[in-house]
């Protein structure tokens, strides 16, 4: 890191700096901040995403609060004197780029009840806390065929899991080929038919998740 430093002319700031380490022993841990001088968290926030050790916190640390921040943003809007139409370009201007940058970033597998339970805060802002009107598909269908524009959550979902699926099955990006050192015995792809390896198995859901989303979409 000091050679590296000195050919670029940067410093690191080891009191800001942060080390996220996974699959070492604790022994290894201390040791390893006794060389390197920077201490061992167990998440870091990069470009608005907590990233952890364990993949299985992702949806705590980043959908989860998000969800929550994005729930008590919507009960204080709520008060404002908006249309219907006003709020759903609310929803489309303040709600829907946050959401769809997580989907883009950690394309993670969702069940059900979380679009469920976005569908219905969502819902509530957009009649304000009265008996919806309309139906929630018709809201959500496109302008053109007499539907409003209301984002379709689970839709943008899908698309976003099925563009990295599409990146890793294909191979043909010059980056991603880099990163996933596809000419040694077992690239970032190969993961995601191993089910049989609990190391792995987790990039194996994301590929069912998106078979299934391939077969529905097909449906």
């Amino acid at each position: 890191l000091e050679k590296y430093g000195e050919i670029l002319g940067f410093k690191i700031n080891t009191d800001k700096t942060k080390m996220l380490v996974k699959n070492i022993t604790i022994r290894n841990k201390k040791e390893l901040e006794k060389v390197m001088g920077l201490q061992i968290t167990k998440k870091i926030k990069y470009l608005g995403i907590w990233l952890t050790a364990k993949c299985s916190t992702i949806k705590e640390d980043n959908y989860t609060k998000l969800f929550n921040q994005v729930k008590k943003d919507l009960e204080k809007w709520g008060t404002l004197q908006l249309s219907l139409l006003g709020r759903i370009a609310t929803i489309k201007m303040n709600v829907l780029p946050k959401i769809l940058y997580l989907f883009q970033t950690t394309p993670i597998k969702l069940d059900k009840n979380f679009f469920r339970e976005l569908n219905r805060i969502i819902t509530k802002f957009v009649w304000a806390g009265k008996k919806a009107q309309i139906k929630l598909k018709d809201l959500q269908d496109s302008k053109s065929r007499g539907g409003l524009g209301l984002p379709d959550w689970e839709l943008y979902h899908k698309a976003a899991i099925l563009v990295w699926i599409q990146d890793w099955i294909n191979l043909r990006k010059k980056r991603i080929l880099t990163i996933d050192g596809h000419d040694i015995q077992r690239g970032w792809h190969a993961f995601l038919w191993d089910k049989e390896n609990k190391l792995y198995s987790y990039f194996y859901r994301h590929k069912k998740c998106a078979d299934t989303n391939m077969e529905t979409n097909k449906e």
